[in-house]
């Protein structure tokens, strides 16, 4: 999927500032072109101007022995209008000619001039100068023969002129001149500078608004995607039926307490049966009416958490002595006990038991109350508080045996269950799941023994095991793709990744694979996690967010990692058809998995009416005991 990049106001304006400068560019040079070919124009109307003086002036007029004082004001003025008639026709100021005589003197003939201004030969700036003087004087002296331009400011304004040094026919040399106003040229360099500005100013005013456009309209996009992720996060961490927060909310909150407090879980006795007896609505509301009570009987500093259908947890917000925190929670057992539920004529007591974490430590504080809660249940105690000898003394050392027992003995297998694709209409793909036997010949699940084997040296050989079993599948079956579970403390070994991944490219079955990472596990250093997920794509590895919905990992998370399919937990499957609250948090996955390219698997479809349920909602693919149960074979 492409990721969402947001454009900053600062990279805006670089933007904007690289096309101003293209097309600053792109003027200066467009004017350097038009205004070289007007000013060429312009020479050349200059040069056609002093030419024709030649051929306007009498024939005698430029000779050796031509005496400019002897003429008379009336022929002088013929002259001059001659030369004054034909400018008119042009955009020339003066054309002239200019005469140097045998004392040095130098003698003008121009449009627009009389005899007596002609004869005012002084330097002096009220004179009348349309010429530049030292100009001509080098042409005079030394004798060039090329067209000379030359820029001057006179007493009648600033000028560019052109002097082109003549012979008459008896030898002797004369200047013939014209003059183009200044101001013209002002005139046309504003002109092109406004043809130019008419074009670059409205494209750049357009480029701005399309940038600013494309601004906001991110900002838009990224809000409302901000808006559906908080809306989705908000359904995942508040439980439908009793409005409390989940566990998900109670997995973030102890991790953001920094003190170590205690966590009580309450579980209700024998739900199930009162469930299966009184039927699903009495079971919500007696679940609503436990809740209420145990709302009303908290303390302050307190706070009340939804675990699962039957269970409910009690957190201690402050430090307080474990000895009295139990005492609370052996109080609110004895309450909830005197209180009996009333609906459609059944009543029920509110019979539980309690297990409470110690404050010897901070990791895992839920599984200590976790398991003090099932010694409270085996010992039919109404509240048990963990402690070191009730956990690692019996259950743990039971489990790491059999873990141990199975390693040896080669018991360690992969069940394989199958993934059926809606729009393929069959079975592409199949789950591995780890099982081991027991040392009493029992196959135990994951539940059983992987979060003891993650705190132990044999967890490695459990992982390199059930990979050697799905590589051996994928290359017996070329035409199925299989998925293997890693955790964060597998994808964190980089050791181990790198001899996982030479193991999976040496077998040639990488676009068999896909690592589906779970959604609860916690990943400390996310930028490995993306330079890992980054690496096994390249190599056609695919990549999966198992039980996505619940967990630590955020929404923003899930967006970062380039990933290819999303799995949906199945505690949101399992209620989609009793609670629209589920179904509308799987619609919001499923089109939160579209916006990201990513495809969508439900697990734990157990029967046809959640199947047709999820395909109305466009579900990709489909996982659980209606389309078949884990087994050591492929179906």
């Amino acid at each position: 999927m492409s990721k969402f990049r947001i454009i900053s106001i600062k990279k805006a304006f670089l933007i904007i500032f690289f096309y101003i400068l293209i097309f600053i560019g792109y003027g200066y040079y467009t004017y350097e072109k038009e205004f070289s070919k007007e000013l060429e124009k312009i020479d050349n109307e200059l040069l056609m101007g002093a030419n024709a003086v030649t051929l306007l002036l009498a024939p005698n007029y430029h000779h050796k022995d031509f005496n400019l004082s002897q003429i008379s004001e009336e022929e002088y003025l013929q002259s001059t209008k001659k030369l004054s008639k034909f400018i008119r026709y042009t955009n020339l100021a003066y054309i002239y000619s200019l005469i140097q005589d045998k004392e040095g003197n130098v003698h003008l003939s121009s449009s627009n001039a009389t005899k007596e201004q002609t004869e005012k030969n002084s330097p002096e700036p009220d004179t009348f100068l349309i010429y530049n003087a030292q100009v001509a004087k080098k042409l005079f002296d030394h004798n060039i023969s090329e067209p000379v331009f030359n820029v001057f400011n006179g007493k009648w304004g600033k000028f560019r002129s052109v002097y082109i040094l003549k012979h008459a026919c008896d030898g002797y040399p004369y200047i013939v001149g014209a003059n183009y106003k200044f101001q013209r040229i002002a005139s046309l360099q504003q002109h092109i500078l406004s043809k130019i500005a008419y074009l670059i100013v409205p494209l750049i005013i357009i480029i701005a608004l399309y940038v600013f456009a494309n601004y906001f309209v991110f900002i838009y996009l990224r809000n409302s995607l901000a808006k559906k992720s908080k809306a989705l996060k908000e359904a995942l961490e508040y439980d439908s039926l009793t409005h409390l927060p989940s566990k998900r909310k109670l997995l973030e909150d102890v991790k953001k307490d920094k003190e170590t407090l205690p966590i009580a879980i309450l579980d209700i006795n024998k739900f199930s049966i009162i469930n299966d007896i009184y039927g699903s609505d009495y079971g919500d509301r007696y679940l609503q009416y436990t809740a209420t009570v145990l709302h009303n009987r908290l303390r302050t500093n307190m706070r009340l958490y939804r675990l699962d259908s039957d269970a409910f947890a009690i957190i201690c917000t402050q430090h307080r002595p474990l000895e009295q925190f139990e005492k609370y929670i052996e109080e609110i057992v004895r309450t909830c006990a005197s209180k009996k539920f009333i609906y459609k004529n059944y009543n029920s007591k509110i019979l539980l038991t309690a297990g409470v974490s110690d404050t010897t430590r901070k990791d895992n504080p839920l599984i200590r109350a976790e398991i003090a809660l099932k010694k409270a249940k085996e010992g039919g105690e109404k509240v048990r508080v963990y402690s070191e000898d009730i956990d690692c003394n019996n259950h743990n050392k039971e489990v790491l045996d059999d873990i141990l027992h199975a390693i040896d003995n080669g018991k360690v297998f992969a069940y394989l269950q199958p993934i059926y694709d809606i729009h393929a209409k069959k079975i592409i793909k199949y789950e591995s799941l780890m099982r081991l036997e027991k040392r009493d010949g029992t196959i135990a699940t994951p539940d059983y023994f992987l979060d003891i084997a993650k705190h132990t040296p044999f967890y490695k050989d459990l992982t390199i095991t059930m990979l050697n079993h799905v590589v051996t599948c994928a290359k017996k079956h070329p035409d199925l793709h299989f998925s293997i579970n890693l955790s964060s403390l597998d994808i964190e070994n980089q050791e181990l990744m790198e001899s996982l991944i030479e193991t999976i490219t040496k077998a040639g079955v990488e676009e068999q694979l896909t690592i589906e990472l779970l959604e609860s596990e916690e990943f400390k250093d996310f930028d490995y996690l993306f330079a890992f997920i980054k690496k096994t794509r390249k190599r056609g590895i695919k990549i999966s967010i198992d039980d996505f919905g619940s967990g630590y990992s955020n929404i923003s998370s899930t967006i970062e990692l380039d990933i290819d399919y999303l799995k949906i937990d199945g505690s949101l499957i399992r209620n989609i058809l009793i609670d629209e609250r589920y179904e509308k948090v799987v619609r919001s996955i499923i089109n939160f998995a579209e916006e990201m390219e990513a495809k969508t698997i439900a697990e734990f479809v157990e029967n046809e009416a959640i199947a047709d349920k999820l395909i109305e909602l466009g579900i990709d693919m489909l996982q659980g005991y209606y389309i078949g149960k884990p087994s050591p074979t492929i179906i």
